[in-house]
């Protein structure tokens, strides 16, 4: 079985070595799909694979990525950004994992962290499961225009013992995600009510919820600001879709 890494990415100069090296010697090709850089991510990639492609970001990250996997010629795909890494306890699993007649897609937990030191270990920030391991069929397409889901079946998939690891620098939560959520849940043509119900609901639910019942606040103050930014991000997505 053979295996293809993807990574779409934009301004990643910094990160992207670092997401192939983790990963180069388990695959037998990189796609590497641009979206837009102005800094040398694109001479960057090229010292690992001729495989990089432009293609110009037009409020879908399903079709960015839809893009990117159709350009994969292998049995397999694994996914990664350009600010991630596949920590060491999955090598020796993926070459077993990919010979499988049962699955067709893996789990992977994904650790966020923070300023380069610290992950968020609660909460809505671990485990964080991420479907980033899948068998390269046509009819497997990404949907959403961002919180992006495969088309796979749940029985058909498994969560497995490994990690991903995140590095983000910014606790916020980039704007565009947040109008790009909003033209999502827009499209659902729900009552405004209903709208405003999931805008209460989702606030609670993601920050006080998430820091009491599911210990987000045993991550101290950068647990506490993490769920807020996030949670609010949802729920303001929720109202804009109100009004959009």
């Amino acid at each position: 079985m053979t295996l293809a890494l993807v990574i779409i990415v934009k301004n990643g100069a910094k990160g992207i070595g670092g997401a192939v090296e983790s990963v180069k010697s388990l695959v037998n090709e990189i796609i590497i799909v641009d979206s837009g850089s102005t800094d040398s991510t694109i001479d960057r990639a090229k010292k690992y694979t001729q495989k990089v492609y432009y293609k110009k970001f037009k409020n879908d990250f399903s079709k960015l990525r839809n893009f990117a996997h159709s350009k994969a010629t292998t049995d397999w795909i694994l996914v990664l950004d350009a600010d991630e890494v596949l920590y060491n306890n999955a090598f020796g699993s993926i070459p077993q994992l990919i010979k499988s007649l049962k699955y067709d897609g893996y789990w992977f937990r994904r650790r966020w962290y923070y300023d380069g030191k610290h992950y968020l270990k609660h909460g809505l920030f671990y485990p964080d499961y991420q479907l980033r391991l899948f068998r390269n069929k046509p009819k497997y397409r990404y949907i959403q225009r961002v919180h992006e889901e495969l088309t796979i079946p749940h029985e058909k998939t498994q969560q497995i013992d490994a990690d991903i690891y995140h590095y983000n620098k910014s606790l916020t939560q980039n704007p565009m995600y947040t109008k790009l959520a909003a033209l999502d849940f827009k499209d659902l043509k729900k009552p405004k009510i209903w709208y405003l119900w999931q805008t209460i609901y989702t606030f609670i639910n993601m920050f006080f919820v998430a820091l009491l019942r599911g210990k987000g606040i045993l991550d101290g103050w950068i647990g506490i600001k993490a769920h807020y930014y996030f949670a609010v991000s949802i729920t303001k997505a929720y109202w804009e879709a109100i009004w959009s």
